[in-house]
């Protein structure tokens, strides 16, 4: 309840009575006595129910469709401020050209407070290029010439700062689909250029955009041992990250990544292996992900969370947390198809969400989907990967026919590969034990013995599959089915 304790005590009493009527109207209710306590009282979250005077259960109930409401609120009131600011900003012209200089000054000087406020850097610079103008023959002209200059140079480095952003996020989805070496050199180098352009200026907005990609770079490249020595370091960061988003909670680009703080932790306690704070900002991220699916920029973030929830499974292996969004996304994620890699990653883990829920017919359906959809031409050996993955959940479906031809096919592509062929071969053999079992039983310890070398690097060069886990017990309970 953090981040609604956060917005209910920024809000101006006229606000807070706006916030409480756009939640419930004119009647009593216990969402208006919730956010009356979160803005009047220091209430622990685990004490809030026993105030409210409602079961856990109910309270976790009204606490999910609660905050998506304040959220949408305090966004529709951020949105109309920085409207406002913007209508006034295109006017200088007209004011300036149509009214006297004293009035035109004041005008100017009153919008330069507010536009300063909220960090408005482009819309400064125009509003110092026409005071220089207007004291063109005074003392001050000087200064507001600078200030112009100054505020166009920044703008220009916050472009560029966000093209470097878009360009990283592009590469590094290339990179995670293929671990090729040219792409994780190319994603150093835009990390120094970032860092360069980060240096030139004491910015918040230079910060943040530095520390989003200097974040999921160290979690990309550093080991597990060499993260876990940087957690205060990496904490103190994003606690700094939280503050410049909610002091300038005006600005656009800071509204769309208002919610990514969360995410950054999620992302960081599960390449530590930290379990239980890994779960605690999963249950956060699961009281409003559904509003970040329709912002563009939000497929990378997601992506990077649905990597790190896959890996989670396999440090941990708790299924029900690994589960617990698939809802959401089944019913309101889209990704564009000329997406690959946030395509890739989507896919993936829904078919994940069907295997694990017992759907194999649905699994294997997501992965034909996707077969038809991405085009895998520079990337043979993702699409062996999902092949073999298909092929998987037609032995389990018993569909003998479809899972042999998947194989032969997969053989037949890994031709030229030596080190996919033996990857193939590895998994081929588990593959053949499942589909004999249809027929006549096997044995689990023979079943086990087979799938270990998949786990080998020798057996498995490539690592094929190495986001599927599955332990002792589920997959002796394969050959059950």
């Amino acid at each position: 309840m953090e981040l609604v304790r956060n917005i209910v005590r920024k809000l101006d009493k006229d606000g807070f009575e706006e916030l409480k009527n756009f939640i419930s109207g004119q009647r009593d209710s216990k969402s208006k006595q919730l956010l009356e306590l979160l803005r009047k009282q220091d209430v622990k979250d685990d004490n809030l129910p026993e105030k409210l005077a409602i079961s856990p259960g109910a309270f976790y109930t009204l606490k999910s469709r609660l905050v998506p409401r304040v959220v949408q609120f305090y966004t529709n009131l951020n949105e109309n401020k920085i409207r406002l600011l913007r209508e006034e900003a295109a006017r200088v012209s007209f004011i300036v050209y149509n009214n006297e200089k004293m009035i035109s000054l004041s005008f100017l000087k009153d919008l330069e407070k507010k536009l300063r406020e909220y960090d408005m850097s482009s819309e400064l610079a125009t509003i110092y290029k026409q005071l220089a103008r207007l004291q063109r023959f005074d003392d001050s002209h000087d200064y507001y010439e600078r200030e112009y200059r100054k505020h166009i140079a920044f703008s220009l480095a916050v472009s560029k700062a966000e093209d470097l952003l878009y360009e990283y996020i592009y590469t590094l989805g290339y990179y995670q689909l293929t671990n090729e070496v040219k792409y994780q050199e190319r994603l150093e180098d835009l990390l120094d250029e970032l860092e360069n352009t980060f240096n030139l200026y004491e910015s918040h907005r230079l910060y943040i955009i530095f520390q989003i990609v200097k974040h999921y770079h160290q979690c990309n490249f550093l080991s597990q041992e060499e993260l876990a020595m940087e957690e205060i370091a990496v904490e103190e960061r994003i606690r700094t990250m939280q503050e410049i988003l909610e002091r300038y909670n005006l600005d656009p680009f800071y509204n769309i990544i208002r919610n990514l703080i969360p995410f950054l932790y999620f992302e960081y306690y599960v390449r530590i292996g930290n379990k239980v704070k890994a779960n605690h900002y999963l249950e956060q991220i699961s009281f409003y992900i559904e509003d970040q699916f329709k912002a563009h920029l939000w497929s990378f973030f997601i992506t990077q969370f649905l990597i790190s929830l896959m890996q989670k499974l396999r440090n941990d292996g708790d299924l029900s947390a690994f589960l617990k969004l698939s809802d959401k996304f089944r019913q309101g994620y889209f990704v564009e198809d000329n997406e690959l890699s946030h395509l890739i990653t989507y896919f993936r883990y829904k078919s994940l969400t069907e295997f694990y829920s017992g759907n194999y017919s649905k699994a294997a359906l997501v992965i034909n989907n996707l077969r038809q959809i991405a085009r895998f031409k520079d990337f043979p050996v993702l699409e062996t990967e999902f092949k073999l993955l298909q092929a998987l959940m037609y032995v389990l479906n018993d569909d003998q026919d479809l899972y042999q031809k998947l194989i032969q096919s997969a053989k037949r592509q890994a031709k030229s590969d030596p080190k996919l062929l033996v990857s193939i071969k590895t998994f081929s053999k588990v593959l053949f034990l499942l589909s004999k079992n249809k027929m006549e039983k096997v044995d689990e310890e023979k079943l086990l013995r087979y799938w270990k070398p998949t786990q080998q690097k020798e057996y498995n060069p490539l690592n094929l599959m190495g986001y599927l886990y599955l332990n002792e017990t589920m997959l002796t309970d394969l050959l059950k089915q």
